[in-house]
């Protein structure tokens, strides 16, 4: 009789284990395969058109002048390999521009929950690489820097199609981040906001994901009023997929 009750226990505990673990994995897949996921390939290549700020001495003392510059300019992305940052698996994607030809910027996005890990701006100044390495935990990113060049933010996407808030706080710091997330009626466009304050003023970066699409398809930052990064998706190339 004792004998039957500890199969019993056992058998009770076995399951329950069985079935949290289940529940997990689950869990993950879902994270993972998240509809809005880009389901990136090595090799995939997509181009975002600009239009870039620029700076110049204003005709009375006091300040510089904050203007767009009027030609459309682009940033190239290429997915260049998988590579193990720090024990972590992940997409290494390469930005490139047609404004400032020695510079480049380097994307490490985790594999497991597409959250970026580590942004890297790469100066190439005679002929040896200046490199400034940002790294975030398993949450949204904003690159706090005005004036550049693409909004390089990343969101946290969310593991439900369901409007969310999330409160946070920015990388490794205390700053205080926010993330709101909101779908269009028929759930194929995703908007994200990201929002976080520089001195004094809010930053916002906003993002439009569609589902099939490598990258974000428009994505803008504003500080305070001022619009500052623009960005629009001009065209993406994949590499081919199997069963496709």
């Amino acid at each position: 009789m004792e004998q039957k009750k500890h199969w019993g226990y056992s058998f009770f505990t076995i399951f329950f284990i069985i079935f949290w673990l289940g529940v997990f994995m689950l869990h993950d897949a879902f994270a993972q395969y998240s509809a809005f996921i880009p389901t990136w390939k090595v090799g995939d290549t997509w181009k975002v058109s600009i239009h870039p700020i620029a700076f110049g001495m204003p005709k009375k003392p006091g300040g510089m002048v904050k203007k767009r510059v009027k030609k459309k300019e682009y940033v190239n992305f290429k997915i260049e390999k998988l590579v193990d940052l720090d024990k972590t698996k992940c997409f290494e994607v390469k930005a490139t521009n047609t404004v400032l030809p020695n510079q480049y910027h380097l994307l490490y996005i985790r594999y497991k929950d597409f959250t970026l890990k580590q942004f890297v701006e790469v100066h190439v100044v005679g002929g040896k690489e200046k490199k400034k390495v940002i790294k975030n935990p398993s949450k949204p990113f904003v690159y706090l820097q005005m004036g550049i060049l693409c909004p390089f933010d990343f969101p946290k996407f969310p593991d439900v199609e369901k409007d969310t808030v999330t409160r946070t706080t920015l990388g490794l710091t205390n700053k205080k981040l926010t993330q709101l997330v909101s779908f269009n009626k028929d759930r194929t466009e995703m908007r994200v906001e990201l929002r976080v304050k520089v001195n004094g003023k809010v930053l916002k970066s906003v993002q439009y994901w569609k589902k099939g699409y490598p990258f974000w398809t428009k994505a803008e930052r504003t500080w305070g009023k001022e619009k500052w990064e623009i960005g629009k998706l001009e065209g993406f190339k994949l590499v081919p997929r199997k069963g496709l």
